[in-house]
């Protein structure tokens, strides 16, 4: 199991992430072959604040998943 840390030093556990991110998002991303998980869930944070106006749940300072 891969751990991530949001912006605010919260860790979680990439698959759990994953499952919750937008579909299409993700899979658009996934095609860029990013070098860690890390990378890849930063990206998708800047992507999905681009497309809904708002941050990815699980980049908040208190997540509520």
């Amino acid at each position: 199991m891969t751990k991530i840390t949001n912006q605010h030093g919260a860790e979680f556990d990439m698959d759990a992430v994953a499952n919750m991110m937008d579909d299409d998002i993700r899979e658009a991303l996934h095609s860029q072959g990013f070098d860690s998980d890390q990378a890849f869930f930063d990206a998708y944070c800047s992507a999905h604040e681009d497309k809904f106006g708002e941050e990815f749940a699980f980049n908040t300072r208190n997540p509520q998943v």
